[in-house]
């Protein structure tokens, strides 16, 4: 009987006293690995909340809206989310139903030319980026020009 029991235990969802669970909003770039948590999520629980990203939100069981916000410059792709028993709706939409069930993380995936690599933008003067290579130049040909002096 005791095996039982705990079996059972396992399979409920981990929530707190209060009936909710934490539930991690995150935010990516399709392919570029460095650009990550850029927009904000509108996540319609009890209350509802803009929230940067990343965020740690206590979520009720059962269903809450979300939204991304992307980043200017980038636009929504899809949904992905963790946690046992949790669903969305309708994944490749920029607003869907979150069924939850457990503890998990609910990441908004996107593209576009949003994330930069940073930098400075100079304006560059001609001569001195020539200039190593008019020295290397020179020398090449003050070398060839002794070796001909010498042969003779």
């Amino acid at each position: 009987m005791l095996i039982a029991v705990a079996g059972c235990s396992l399979l409920a969802p981990k929530a707190n006293a209060n009936g909710r669970v934490k539930l991690t909003l995150t935010s990516r770039h399709e392919t570029l690995s460095f650009c990550i948590n850029l927009g904000k999520i509108d996540f319609r629980a009890m209350p509802a909340t803009v929230y940067s990203l990343p965020a740690t939100v206590d979520a009720p069981f059962g269903e809450a809206r979300a939204t991304f916000i992307p980043p200017d410059g980038c636009e929504f792709v899809r949904w992905e989310i963790t946690g046992e028993g949790n669903k969305l709706a309708e994944p490749n939409s920029v607003s869907t139903r979150v069924d939850i069930m457990s503890t998990g993380t609910l990441t908004a995936i996107y593209r576009g030319g949003c994330c930069g690599v940073g930098g400075v933008v100079l304006p560059t003067n001609t001569y001195m980026t020539l200039a190593p290579y008019l020295a290397v130049i020179g020398l090449v040909a003050a070398a060839a020009v002794a070796v001909k002096r010498r042969r003779n």
